[in-house]
């Protein structure tokens, strides 16, 4: 039970031990900056902000919205006439559509006043310095996101010829508005998100709400721009 709950933690980017074999982590980077004083180093710093950001606590909810949505849109469809099936699976979409195309909108800023999670599981948050416990670095593979849609997509083939092959067409009008929703979020990530092969595991002493489930706010990005993150945090995790 253990492992296919740490199992289920890492797919949503809450868990940072994951196999060596699958992600190297990355040497301890050392502090690069000298002791600095706090009123000089405030003055010098330019805060740092990126929108090349993806936060993998996202997916948990899309996975959530997505298995309840169309969850209750199958028990029912039996008690639905096609039309209203048809309308009902593609406002599903809709919806799932505008909350993804919210994260494409995603950043992260850092300045004095401490690190700006810009719709981090939909929402602003903002992480104090005092409150981080440490950071972690891993290699990420953004190939591991087009394999997923693959597969997705594959299923959903399958799905289909398994609905014409014993009749089931009220669950073909459910699943035919998700192909087109697929190849439209996809086309958009790949043109929004370039390089992206570094996660950022940055640990918070606390959990501030009951429904945080981890207290590690997890953020996909480029190498360049993980390492000005984290040395920018260490620099203030030393002033304050």
């Amino acid at each position: 039970m253990t492992i296919f709950i740490e199992h289920i933690k890492k797919l949503m980017g809450w868990y940072p031990s994951v196999n060596s074999w699958i992600c190297k982590l990355d040497k301890p980077v050392d502090f690069a900056y000298p002791p600095i004083s706090p009123i000089i180093g405030r003055m010098k710093d330019q805060p740092i902000r990126s929108g090349n950001v993806i936060f993998p606590a996202n997916g948990s909810l899309f996975t959530l919205y997505f298995v309840i949505g169309f969850s209750f849109l199958l028990h029912f469809s039996r008690y639905l006439d096609y039309p209203i099936l048809i309308m009902s699976s593609i406002a599903i979409c809709g919806i799932y559509y505008l909350l993804a195309f919210k994260t494409f909108q995603a950043s992260i800023s850092i300045d004095e006043n401490g690190i700006h999670y810009n719709s981090f599981r939909l929402k602003d948050i903002t992480v104090n310095y005092r409150d981080i416990k440490s950071i972690k670095s891993f290699k990420w593979d953004i190939n591991n996101n087009s394999k997923k849609t693959r597969i997705l997509i594959i299923v959903f083939i399958l799905i289909l010829a398994l609905s014409v092959i014993f009749k089931e067409w009220k669950v073909i009008a459910i699943v035919v508005p998700l192909l087109p929703m697929i190849f439209l979020l996809e086309r958009e990530q790949q043109k929004r998100y370039h390089g992206l092969d570094t996660q950022l595991y940055i640990e918070s002493r606390t959990n501030k709400w009951w429904y945080e489930l981890s207290q590690y706010y997890s953020v996909i990005t480029d190498r360049i721009t993980a390492d000005r993150i984290r040395a920018s945090i260490e620099k203030h995790m030393r002033v304050s």
